[in-house]
C-alpha cells in the first residue's frame, strides 16, 4: 500500500529561497499537498511559493513558526495525508532527504519520525536547541 504525503513549509520573508525549496519538495510530494504558510512576510514570499507550484496559506501578521505550522496542518487536514513532513523555507532542510523519511514510514513501525542535523549548535537559540 502506498502512503500519501503532505508537506508544510512555514515561511517568513523567504523570497530568495522559497522557490528552490518548493521545487525540491515537489519532486517527492504532490503539489496539492505541498503547503507554504507565508507568516506575514513583507516581501514576495507568497508570490514566489505560488509560482513554484505550492499551495499558499497567507497569515496577515507574523505569528511565529508554531502558528504557521498549525495553519499548514489545518490546510492539509481537509484531505488528510498519511504523513506530513515539515521543512524550513530557508533551505536548511534538504528536500532530497524526503525519500529516506518515506522509506522509514513505509516500514510501518513508526508513528513519528524526526530528522536531526549534526551541527554546531553554539549560535542556535537555547529554546531551539532544547526543542
Amino acid at each position: 500500500m502506498s502512503l500519501s504525503w503532505g508537506a508544510v513549509i512555514p515561511a517568513y520573508n523567504a523570497e530568495s529561497t522559497i522557490a528552490r525549496v518548493v521545487a525540491g519538495v515537489a519532486r517527492h510530494i504532490p503539489p496539492e499537498a505541498l503547503v507554504v504558510v507565508d507568516d506575514g512576510s513583507t516581501d514576495g514570499t507568497a508570490a514566489q511559493a505560488r509560482s513554484a507550484g505550492a499551495v499558499v496559506v497567507q497569515r496577515p501578521v507574523n505569528g511565529g513558526k508554531g502558528c504557521a505550522l498549525r495553519d499548514g496542518f489545518a490546510r492539509l487536514l481537509v484531505h488528510p495525508p498519511d504523513w506530513i513532513i515539515c521543512l524550513d523555507a530557508d533551505g536548511q532542510h534538504d528536500p532530497e532527504a524526503i525519500p529516506r523519511f518515506q522509506q522509514a514510514a513505509a516500514e510501518g513501525r513508526w508513528d513519528l519520525l524526526a530528522g536531526w542535523r549534526r551541527t554546531d549548535e553554539s549560535s542556535m537559540p537555547r529554546l531551539r536547541r532544547f526543542s
